[in-house]
């Protein structure tokens, strides 16, 4: 390790993209997980290996739900669902655990279709706290949607891509 700080990288997996018994998310094109693992470094430079740490949590299974499944930050179906207050601060909990451990001072979100519907309301919700919030085909099938905009633009100024 450098003198140089590392950044951190939350994933939010896909709906899809859930470990399962063949644990396919290390398998899936298009998570960060796979881009790492390929020594292509015209995909993935050595540098940013280097330079940052990717967590990459399992989302709950929502139990309610009855199909084994879970939405990241809620509980239920997406138009029948509540926020998960205490989703939001187990995710927090282990965020600040490796942040602390490993001397991070900079936490970037990524969140591809339902990860990045998690992206966006955790992104919303914990104003100033990241550095960038990258979304991958994100999924958000709430209204209104004022609140969320109103959030993420009114006591923040965060990268969005």
């Amino acid at each position: 390790r450098t003198q140089e700080s590392l950044t951190l990288v939350l994933f939010l997996h896909s709906m899809h993209g859930k470990l399962e018994g063949d644990n396919n998310l290390f398998f899936e094109s298009d998570t960060p997980l796979r881009l790492l693992l390929d020594e292509d470094e015209d995909r993935c430079p050595q540098s940013l290996r280097e330079r940052c740490i990717l967590l990459a949590p399992q989302c709950p299974t929502d139990r309610e739900r009855g199909d084994g499944a879970g939405i990241w930050l809620r509980k239920g179906w997406y138009e029948e669902s509540d926020y998960d207050h205490q989703a939001e601060a187990a995710l927090m909990a282990l965020v600040e655990m490796i942040r602390v451990q490993y001397d991070v001072r900079r936490v970037s979100l990524c969140g591809s279709s339902m990860g990045a519907y998690g992206a966006l309301e955790l992104a919303s919700r914990r104003a100033n706290y990241f550095s960038a919030v990258a979304l991958i085909a994100a999924h958000y099938d709430l209204d209104p949607i004022e609140p969320l905009v109103t959030r993420l633009t009114e006591k923040q100024e965060v990268p969005l891509w």
